[in-house]
């Protein structure tokens, strides 16, 4: 009777698991998602992901709306192209869970620009590229920028009453320093120190369909000084670039050049990168 019962509870757990691999089947991970295969180009704006141990991918690519796939690079500095419009060229691979968004492992990126056209701002020193479904209305310290038919703002560049650049997040921008603050609802503000003068960029749109616009906007933008006519392209848009601080003081376009960091920045022909921080930032000093 004892070896009877001992067969019976054994063929019960042999049930027992079977029943179980059977189940987890239909509700474990999923089927694998069907990728294209070979090299591929996808044209969308790239979003900083989440960090995450559970999965791969450093950006999300998003397409009309939608999230299509996870992007990461061994070979190109995504963070040069967030929140820009791009084509993303590279191959196909599943991520962590393969039901999962698939992962894009791009090979190369190219900005996608929009269409645009120039205007100055000439109150706070500016000519920039605006994209052509916006519009501007000026001001004596400023420009405030709307889709065009809509009367509320998205975007407000202002003359600053500010004597120094807050503490944020540090940028160099084409020559001059500058400091990125997020705020609550994807809002941010961009604080760019021209000379003695501060001019900050609030941003307060929700779409983020209008995000590459504004990050084009910045790479293209051309700044004049108060203090004198030298104009200096802002190429770099989102570059960050961050210091042991996390602070940047009053500055002009004479301070040494950054260089190195997360982006990689190169220093000029006879000049090398003097590496000062644990971060991998420096400056660009002459060769001797």
């Amino acid at each position: 009777m004892h070896n009877r019962s001992v067969q019976v509870l054994i063929v019960a757990v042999v049930l027992a698991l079977c029943m179980y691999i059977v189940w987890s089947g239909f509700t474990g991970p999923g089927r694998p998602r069907l990728l294209p295969e070979g090299v591929q180009t996808m044209t969308g704006t790239l979003i900083p992901a989440e960090l995450s141990l559970m999965r791969r991918g450093t950006h999300v690519l998003k397409i009309d709306g939608e999230d299509v796939a996870y992007v990461e690079s061994t070979t190109v500095n995504l963070r040069m192209y967030e929140l820009t419009e791009a084509g993303v060229t590279g191959t196909f691979r599943h991520n962590t869970d393969p039901s999962d968004l698939p992962v894009l492992l791009a090979s190369s990126v190219r900005t996608v620009e929009i269409p645009a056209k120039t205007i100055e701002v000439p109150s706070v020193g500016l000519t920039l590229r605006m994209p052509l479904a916006w519009s501007v209305e000026t001001f004596v310290d400023g420009a405030a920028f709307s889709l065009t038919g809509s009367a509320t703002p998205f975007l407000r560049v202002m003359r600053s009453s500010l004597t120094r650049l807050p503490e944020g997040t540090a940028m160099f921008i084409g020559g001059y320093d500058a400091v990125r603050v997020d705020g609550l609802n994807d809002s941010q503000t961009v604080h760019l120190q021209a000379g003695r003068t501060i001019v900050t960029f609030t941003w307060t749109s929700t779409d983020n369909a209008q995000s590459p616009g504004f990050a084009q906007m910045l790479r293209t933008a051309v700044v004049r000084s108060m203090a004198n006519s030298s104009q200096k392209p802002m190429t770099g848009g989102f570059l960050r670039m961050p210091s042991s601080s996390g602070t940047t003081g009053s500055a002009g376009p004479s301070r040494p050049q950054p260089c190195g960091g997360p982006a990689g920045v190169l220093c000029p022909a006879g000049t090398y990168c003097a590496v000062n921080s644990p971060d991998g930032v420096g400056t660009c000093a002459p060769l001797r």
